[in-house]
């Protein structure tokens, strides 16, 4: 389909661009799904203010809920194995499911499902900083 086309070239756009300056990101995806992005600008950004909304609120973790710092000085006391400081771009997703895509040693895409699940959340991130050697 033309749109499923358009909509991964996009993505492989954003991203690629992503890399170097948030701010290169092309905001439409061109041809016929970016006139359709366009004609609804208004709908397409209330939509992504309650994605960053839905972001923020998952980012913040609960009272008693686990922190990374203490995962990490857990992960180092068990395992004898010094992660030390390390860091980590995160991009949360708005997506069904809970993914952990890792598209660099530094760079990694999750859903904020993925984020509101805040154990198994910071569990991936330190097994992926331990296998890479971050």
């Amino acid at each position: 389909m033309e749109f499923d086309a358009e909509w991964l070239r996009w993505w492989e756009r954003a991203l690629a661009s992503s890399e170097q300056d948030e701010s290169a990101v092309p905001l439409s995806p061109g041809g016929l799904l970016g006139r359709i992005v366009d004609d609804n600008r208004d709908v397409v950004r209330l939509w992504s203010a309650e994605r960053k909304r839905e972001v923020a609120d998952a980012s913040r973790p609960a009272r008693g809920a686990p922190r990374m710092r203490d995962a990490v000085r857990e992960y180092e006391r068990t395992t004898g194995e010094r992660l030390g400081g390390f860091r980590l771009k995160v991009t949360a997703l708005p997506i069904t499911g809970t993914l952990f895509l890792p598209i660099s040693r530094n760079r990694i895409l999750i859903s904020v499902e993925l984020l509101r699940h805040r154990e198994e959340y910071i569990s991936r991130v330190i097994t992926h900083v331990a296998t890479e050697g971050i």
